[in-house]
């Protein structure tokens, strides 16, 4: 699954330092790893994420998803056929798509800018 150097602490995210002007308040950068969402987000791009409430999610959009069990998962949410469940999807087709009860979600973040990195 594609993650970042997340981590939750006395339920606090650790956060990358990151200046930009003009920018939305509330927003985080962190970092992609990973191969599960390319070529949407690479490994090694910078994602802006702001918290929302899993009630206002546009399902087929990808989000930033972190389970009560610590993982911190960058999937598209899909809607499930099961009552009360959602579906977490990578772009790369090689892996599997999951379902979560909504009970397993502690928080969700939407996906306000990427910044890439070129090497030349």
């Amino acid at each position: 699954a594609a993650g970042m150097d997340k981590e939750m602490v006395n339920d606090e995210l650790k956060r990358i330092p990151i200046n930009l002007p003009n920018r939305e308040k509330g927003i985080d950068f962190i970092n992609v790893y990973g191969d599960s969402m390319h070529p949407k987000f690479c490994s090694g791009e910078i994602i802006g994420i702001k918290e929302v409430e899993l009630q206002y999610i546009n399902y087929g959009f990808a989000y930033v998803v972190i389970l009560k069990d610590e993982q911190v998962l960058l999937k598209f949410v899909k809607k499930s056929k099961k009552e009360n469940y959602i579906i977490l999807e990578s772009e790369n087709k090689f892996y599997e798509s999951k379902e979560y009860h909504i009970d397993q979600i502690k928080k969700v973040f939407i996906i306000k800018g990427v910044i890439t990195k070129t090497t030349m």
